[in-house]
Parts: C-alpha cells; sequence; structure tokens
C-alpha cells in the first residue's frame, strides 16, 4: 500500500496538468486497478495489472517521452504508478522504493524550480523535500502501526489524504506560495493530530 499512497500523491499531476487525455485516462485507470489489485492474489489480478504496466509504457512509446510543458513530472508520475502496480503484483521490495524515489524527484525539481541557484544539498534539505520524505515516513509508520484489519479502512482514509497533498502539490507547481503549500502539508501530515485508524 505504501508505494501506492506515493503514487496516489502524484497522479494528481496527471489528472490536472497532462495535456493529453490519453494521458489522465491510462494513468487514473492504472491506479484503480492497482487499489483494487491489493490484497488480490497475482493469479486473480496479475492480468489486469500487466495490462495496466503495458498501457503505462505505451505511453513513453507513444509520445516518445514528450508530455508537453510538464513532461519531466508527468514521466516520474508514470513511472512511479507502474512501479506500484508492481509492488501490488508481485510485492517486490525494489519496486517501492522506485515508486518512492519518483515521487521524491518530483518533490526535488519542484524545489529547484523554485530555487534554481541552490546546490543540491541545499535543495534536498528543502521544505519542500523535506515535506515528502515526513509524508513518506508518516506513511510507513502509520501502515507498520496498523492491525491488519484496520488496514482497509486505514487505505481509504490514507488514499484521501494522499488526493488531496497531491491538490496541494499541483497549486505548488501552478505557483502557490510556498509558505500556503507548506502550512496545507502541516496540516495533513497528521503529527499531533488522531490517528487515522
Amino acid at each position: 500500500m505504501f508505494a501506492m499512497l506515493c503514487a496516489q500523491r502524484v497522479s494528481v499531476i496527471g489528472e490536472r496538468l497532462a495535456s493529453s487525455e490519453e494521458v489522465r485516462r491510462v494513468v487514473g485507470s492504472a491506479l484503480e486497478v492497482g487499489w483494487s489489485g491489493l490484497g488480490v492474489s497475482v493469479s486473480d489480478g496479475g492480468e489486469e495489472i500487466g495490462r495496466a504496466i503495458a498501457n503505462l509504457d505505451a505511453l513513453f512509446e507513444l509520445s516518445a517521452g514528450n508530455f508537453g510543458r510538464y513532461h519531466g513530472y508527468l514521466d516520474d508520475v508514470i513511472a512511479s504508478v507502474a512501479y506500484a502496480l508492481e509492488v501490488v503484483a508481485q510485492k517486490d521490495v525494489a519496486s517501492a522504493v522506485n515508486a518512492a524515489d519518483r515521487v521524491r524527484e518530483i518533490y526535488f525539481q519542484v524545489a529547484k524550480e523554485i530555487w534554481p541557484r541552490s546546490s543540491v544539498s541545499v535543495i534536498l534539505a528543502s521544505p519542500i523535500v523535506r515535506a515528502e520524505v515526513d509524508r513518506q515516513a508518516r506513511d510507513s509508520n502509520d501502515l507498520c502501526l496498523a492491525a491488519d484489519e484496520d488496514l482497509p479502512h486505514l487505505g481509504v482514509n490514507m488514499r484521501q489524504r494522499a488526493s488531496e497533498e497531491g491538490r496541494d502539490l499541483v497549486n505548488l507547481i501552478m505557483g502557490c506560495p510556498v509558505v500556503s503549500f507548506l502550512n496545507d502539508s502541516k496540516q495533513r501530515s497528521g503529527y499531533g493530530q488522531q490517528p487515522l485508524f
């Protein structure tokens, strides 16, 4: 579920910033397949997940990686969703790491656009990148602490939160002040609030 949450958070970029209806449709459909595939055996849901991954890969072939103005972000969105689906299908830990890495790369690129003269170490320590690292740690912690019977309900709540955080990210990309982004992120962080489960 961790990789799916990472992909959910950045999928809003595909929903709102992709100039292609095909990108929006394929990314949204792949996410739904992934969420519905959680808890399903590979033999039951593997073909559908395989098709969704193939459709994501086809986006790169059709566009030759050119997704318009937001191509760098969309490339990472598509890759993070594909990696998340691989986790669902194969329980592949390396794919979970790759999904999370692609998501952090998006936040790194956003911070780099905001502070273009900063060094890599300064950008990595920026509040934008740190906020995503904190979100990933929070999600991991919430999942580790949850009892198995709580995971379905927890998953619904965490997915909703990830979508809201994704909308905050899109607002930042579209020019929302960094302070507003950080305040919104802090409010959703869950630290010091009631747990989701």
